[in-house]
C-alpha cells in the first residue's frame, strides 16, 4: 500500500514537469480509489486501498462539486494488491499504464473496453492466474500493447480485436498461451513477444508485415502449419528457434528477409518453397532442420 501511495503523490509532479497535465493537477480519494486530475474534467486511477477480491472503476468521479471522466489507470496503481481478484474497466477509459495491475496474481480476467489505445510495458506481468481477457471484436480506433504487458500471465488462449496495430516485446514471454487469432490490423509483432509460451496453433492476420527477433523462440509445442501472409516482409534472427514441432510453413511473394537462425532446430519441417521476392537468407536461418528439402 505505501508503495501505491508513494506512486500516487509523485505522479502529478512527474505529470507536470513532462507538460501532460496542467498547473492545477491534484490528488484525491473518493471510496477505496486515488485518484489524480486536472480542471479540465479528466482524471486517472493512481492508487488502491481496498481488500482485493472484485473491483469496479467507475466511468466518473464526483469530487468537490467537480465531475471527472476516468481516462486511464496510471502507473502501479494496484502493483503487487494480490487479493484483487476481478476488475470492471469502464467505457470510455483510454489508456492502461507501465506496471498498473503488476504481480496481482489473484486476479483472473479482465474485460476491455472498445476505447482503449495503449496496454503499457509490464501492465500485466506476472499475474499468473489471469486465464481470461476479453477484447471488444473491434477497437475505435488504434491500440498497441506494451513490452512485457502480459508476461508470465496464465492465459491460454486470446483473440486480439481489429484495431491493434502492434505487439511489443516479450509481451507474452513465458505465458501459458495456448492459441492466439491475430486480426489484419496487426503489423508487427515484437522481440521475443512469444517466446517460451505455451503456443500450439496462431493465425497470422493479412496486415502482418514484420516478425521480430526470436518472436517464437522455444515454442515447440507449434505443430500446426504456418501460413505467412503476403503482407509479411521480414523475419527476425531466431524468430522460430527451437519450434521442433512445425510440419510445414508456406511463404508468401512479397517477403524479402529471414534473420538469422529463424528457423534453426525446427526440425519437424520437410520442405520449403521460397518465394523469388526473397532477397536474403541469413546465417543458419534452417540449420538442424535435418530432413528438410528445399523446393
Amino acid at each position: 500500500m505505501l508503495k501505491r501511495l508513494a506512486i500516487c503523490l509523485a505522479l502529478p509532479a512527474m505529470l507536470l514537469a513532462a507538460g501532460v497535465m496542467e498547473a492545477r493537477a491534484q490528488e484525491f480519494t473518493v471510496g477505496e480509489l486515488i485518484y489524480v486530475s486536472t480542471d479540465s474534467g479528466k482524471a486517472s486511477v493512481c492508487g488502491y486501498l481496498g481488500d482485493g477480491g472484485h473491483v469496479v472503476i467507475p466511468e466518473r468521479v464526483l469530487y468537490d462539486t467537480h465531475t471527472y471522466e476516468i481516462m486511464s489507470i496510471g502507473a502501479g496503481a494496484f502493483e503487487g494488491c494480490t487479493s484483487l481478484t476481478s476488475i470492471d474497466l469502464p467505457d470510455g477509459l483510454t489508456s492502461i499504464e507501465e506496471g498498473a495491475f503488476w504481480g496481482c496474481v489473484g486476479l483472473t480476467s479482465v474485460t476491455f473496453p472498445e476505447s482503449l489505445t495503449s496496454i503499457g510495458v509490464g501492465a500485466f506481468k506476472d499475474c499468473t492466474s489471469l486465464v481470461s481477457v476479453d477484447f471488444p471484436e473491434k477497437l475505435n480506433g488504434w491500440m498497441s500493447i506494451g513490452s512485457s504487458a502480459f508476461y508470465s500471465s496464465g492465459l491460454t488462449s486470446i483473440v486480439l480485436p481489429e484495431g491493434l496495430d502492434s505487439i511489443g516485446a516479450s509481451a507474452f514471454e513465458n505465458s501459458t498461451l495456448d492459441s492466439v487469432v491475430f486480426p489484419e490490423s496487426l503489423t508487427s509483432i515484437g522481440y521475443m513477444a512469444f517466446r517460451n509460451s505455451g503456443l500450439t496453433s496462431v493465425v497470422f492476420s493479412g496486415g502482418l508485415t514484420s516478425i521480430g527477433a526470436g518472436a517464437f523462440w522455444g515454442c515447440s509445442g507449434l505443430t500446426s502449419s504456418l501460413e505467412f501472409p503476403a503482407s509479411l516482409e521480414s523475419i527476425g534472427d531466431r524468430a522460430f528457434y527451437g519450434c521442433e514441432g512445425l510440419i510445414s510453413i508456406s511463404f508468401r511473394e512479397g517477403l524479402t528477409s529471414i534473420g538469422d537462425l529463424a528457423f534453426f532446430e525446427c526440425n519437424g519441417l520437410t520442405s520449403i518453397e521460397f518465394p523469388a521476392s526473397l532477397t536474403s537468407i541469413g546465417y543458419g536461418a534452417f540449420t538442424h532442420c535435418d530432413d528438410l528439402t528445399i523446393l
